[in-house]
């Protein structure tokens, strides 16, 4: 090697020497940038509820002069993730006769039509009767797991994911009655107007709730400026190595 090149060698050595302690100088004394707060990881876990609705007492009347009087009403449910839906109808007739037989029964008919225009339900029974009917959204929850940067942001994100199937959508409930009593019993007859009845309504559902899985390290930010000052350094090791 020539001595040019060693003097050129012993230069850019020192040239690298004093660029890496300025560097390392303005970085420690710069103050810390902003932090980047990395996704955190959320467990989702789902509860299944139990809720009702205010019982339905109600009354189908059936007249001998004047038009039938059915009961009809709409009723909704204020719940998202909704699984089941459930009615129950309880009713007895109140004017029958016979001692040994009961006779003049009533018979009472009732339809349910979900919100989708599905007719779930037209059953008739005579004399008393409690009947069941279940139907369901077919919802199961699927997501367990939610990565976001809050917890706020995590509710967000899975309330994008909601099953909003029949909330606050009507159901149908259609009931009539046909009077058992006789027309040659006109006095009977005119006594037996109808029924009374008692729907209840109960329904399932999921709530989920939200766990911090896990948290992660806040990194620091490097500026841009920092960013060049390092690519600059690299350059130099570079320029040095090709000239020894």
């Amino acid at each position: 090697m020539e001595k040019t090149d060693k003097i050129i060698a012993v230069v850019c050595v020192i040239i690298i020497i004093l660029a890496g302690i300025g560097i390392w100088q303005s970085l420690s004394s710069r103050p810390s940038g902003k932090k980047i707060e990395l996704p955190k990881g959320y467990l989702v876990t789902w509860e299944r509820k139990i809720g009702a609705l205010p019982d339905i007492q109600g009354e189908a009347l059936d007249r001998i002069i004047s038009s039938d009087v059915p009961y009809t009403a709409n009723i909704s449910i204020d719940k998202d993730n909704l699984e089941n839906v459930t009615f129950t109808l309880i009713w007895e007739d109140d004017h029958t006769y016979g001692l040994f037989r009961r006779k003049g029964l009533d018979k009472l008919t009732l339809v349910i039509t979900d919100p989708d225009g599905v007719e779930i339900c037209n059953d008739t029974t005579e004399g008393n009767a409690t009947v069941t009917i279940k139907t369901s959204t077919n919802f199961v929850p699927t997501i367990t797991y939610i990565e976001a940067n809050s917890l706020e942001e995590a509710k967000r994100r899975l309330e994008e994911n909601y099953s909003h199937k029949w909330k606050d959508e009507p159901f149908r409930i259609y009931v009539s009655v046909k009077v058992g009593e006789p027309i040659f019993r006109p006095l009977k007859r005119l006594r037996d107007k109808g029924n009374n009845f008692t729907i209840k309504i109960s329904y399932t559902y999921y709530e989920p709730r939200l766990v911090e899985a896990s948290s992660h390290e806040e990194l620091e930010e490097m500026s841009a400026s920092s960013v060049k000052e390092i690519k600059a350094l690299e350059m130099i090791f570079k320029m040095g190595c090709g000239r020894v």
